[in-house]
């Protein structure tokens, strides 16, 4: 009967360790350095607007905030180190702000 726990004991051990050849991957370690800011030119284009008439006092602070609310995540995100979900929703935010100001420019503001 001791060989049979001894036997059971062994194999549970293999079960556990498999010599270093996983089946599944890892996680990803996080980001060290931050994508390069892209709402740098969502602000000249935001001051821009103003400057032309294109967007009105009330939509130009609306998207300065929306600027500095992208901002503001980006350095909560960088505490930890970016990973790549956050890294991927900073750009996407981005991305949907150039167009919103894009879009606010083209059909809003003073005509």
């Amino acid at each position: 009967m001791a060989w049979v726990a001894t036997w059971l004991a062994l194999a549970a051990g293999s079960q556990i360790w498999d010599g270093g050849r996983t089946a599944f991957d890892l996680p990803s370690p996080p980001i060290a350095i931050r994508p390069a800011d892209g709402t740098r030119d969502i602000t000249e284009s935001i001051r821009d607007g103003r400057r032309s008439g294109q967007l009105d006092r009330r939509e130009a602070r609306s998207l300065r905030r929306d600027v500095r609310i992208i901002g503001a995540l980006g350095d909560r995100f960088d505490q930890d180190g970016l990973s790549r979900s956050e890294a991927q929703e900073l750009a996407v935010r981005t991305e949907a702000l150039r167009g919103l100001a894009g879009a606010k420019r083209l059909g809003g503001g003073k005509r």
